[in-house]
């Protein structure tokens, strides 16, 4: 999802010419970048909604389009956009969507299913857990960015979806519920390092690795 946020911004930018360039720096530069934004990118602020309508602005006009990529019920983009994805340089879905047929795009804020607004909160209170666990040198892992390999003296912190270990009816409390049931199951089992080990090849595996993956989706 950061992957999808950054080449976004890269676009809307307009002075940063490569995804190898954008990631030189490291992915929590990047993330620090989202949170608080410089001259050309507003800061998110715990407010996730306006910094898309924003970044749908920058968009739209550095391409010379009437849309940007989000939209959303309550948004000021009601309805999803035929944004020119090949002319930004990114795609709507990261390669784990593609993998798993059924996943949402970040860029649909609201409806049924959709989970972008969620993900653009998180992205907030993933950089307030880092900056915690740093301040009080808690290890963390962030699973696959710090790397694929899991190392055992830190905490592991990965991407869930819920859907994936929640067969049962469906609330917020069952799907915290069955996803902790099954993680707990993984590690009990001793199988937690193989539905961390996805069927990539090389160059998929290099572009997950800033895209994101979710755990359990081989």
């Amino acid at each position: 999802m950061i992957y999808l946020l950054l080449q976004t911004i890269a676009v809307a930018r307009r002075h940063i010419s490569s995804t190898n360039t954008l990631f030189c720096h490291g992915w929590y530069q990047i993330l620090d970048l989202i949170i608080h934004g410089n001259h050309n990118l507003p800061p998110m602020d715990n407010q996730p909604r306006i910094w898309a309508e924003k970044v749908n602005n920058m968009l739209a006009n550095n391409l010379h389009s009437p849309y940007g990529p989000f939209w959303g019920p309550h948004f000021v983009q009601i309805y999803s956009p035929d944004f020119n994805f090949d002319k930004a340089g990114f795609k709507t879905y990261r390669l784990v969507e593609q993998r798993l047929p059924g996943l949402k795009s970040i860029f649909q804020l609201g409806g049924v299913g959709s989970v972008g607004m969620q993900s653009l909160y998180g992205i907030s209170k993933l950089a307030q857990l880092i900056r915690f666990c740093r301040h009080h040198e808690i290890p963390l892992h962030c699973w696959p960015f710090d790397g694929w390999e899991i190392p055992k003296n830190k905490h592991l912190l990965v991407e869930i979806y819920p859907a994936l270990y929640n067969k049962g009816p469906k609330s917020d409390v069952s799907d915290a519920m069955a996803s902790t049931a099954w993680f707990l199951e993984k590690v009990s089992t001793n199988s937690l390092i193989d539905i961390l080990s996805p069927d990539l090849t090389y160059q998929e595996r290099s572009v997950a690795s800033i895209e994101g993956w979710v755990a359990g989706v081989c």
